[in-house]
């Protein structure tokens, strides 16, 4: 998945949630509320900030370029990085992301997915339980 579709996934789940809450359960939620619910979970919501970042970077600034960083040993493999720009050197960490990084973000979005699902499963079990206003 790409930076555009993660970040699309995240904005449409969100919205459907919080158009959800407001409809069904007249509560009013955004998208801090929905961090919110992941942080009391336990969960790091730092890769939602990252994705946005991203996803603005390359969509709208500039192609992801990529290169391979080898470490001074030769028992570690090449490390893939994805770059701003075309650079002659990756002595400034900020001109980068590790592809781990970029999996760290997918592993978020991943779980916020879940536990979103979950969160909003409860919610309509507590609705259902305490009966539904006609």
């Amino acid at each position: 998945m790409r930076n555009f579709e993660a970040r699309s996934t995240y904005e449409i789940l969100g919205k459907f949630l919080i158009t959800f809450c407001r409809i069904i359960f007249a509560q009013a939620l955004n998208e801090e509320n929905l961090k919110g619910i992941l942080r009391e979970d336990g969960l790091d919501v730092a890769w939602a900030t990252l994705l946005h970042d991203k996803r603005i970077l390359f969509f709208h600034q500039t192609a992801p370029w990529l290169a391979l960083m080898f470490d001074d040993t030769e028992s570690a493999p090449p490390e893939l990085l994805i770059v701003r720009g075309n650079v002659k050197t990756l002595d400034d960490p900020e001109s980068f992301m590790r592809l781990s990084d970029y999996n760290r973000i997918y592993s978020g979005l991943a779980s916020a997915l879940d536990q979103l699902q979950e969160y909003l499963v409860a919610r309509i079990r507590q609705f259902e339980k305490a009966g539904a206003p006609n």
